[in-house]
């Protein structure tokens, strides 16, 4: 079993993108937003695990029979966007690791 793979993309840097749009971008045109790097999500749970200091237990269960359509891919081309100048300011591993530190420092605030 193959892991699906996904450009992920944290909300500042969406966000960044956006406020760079309105500043830079061209009246009609369309813009792909997208990460800065393609990341499967094996790799992704690995990552989390190792920034929490856990373990990762998983097993491949294939349910891709029951999604017709599903894609194991999902890439945008976000070339057009860095043509017209915008970079990235977050990296991945910098945002994820953030995200994550901050929900294990503040999970006594969850409401769930």
């Amino acid at each position: 079993t193959i892991p699906g793979s996904r450009y992920y993309i944290h909300c500042r840097n969406a966000s960044d993108a956006l406020l760079f749009l309105l500043r830079h971008g061209q009246v009609g045109e369309a813009y792909h937003i997208r990460g800065e790097r393609e990341i499967n999500n094996l790799d992704l749970a690995k990552f989390i695990a190792h920034v929490m200091n856990k373990d990762l237990v998983y097993e491949f269960v294939d349910f891709h029979g029951s999604r017709p359509g599903h894609d194991l891919r999902y890439s945008l081309d976000g070339s057009k966007l860095a043509r017209a100048g915008w970079k990235i300011p977050k990296t991945f591993e910098d945002s994820l690791r953030k995200t994550i530190e901050w929900t294990l420092e503040y999970k006594d605030k969850w409401l769930f």
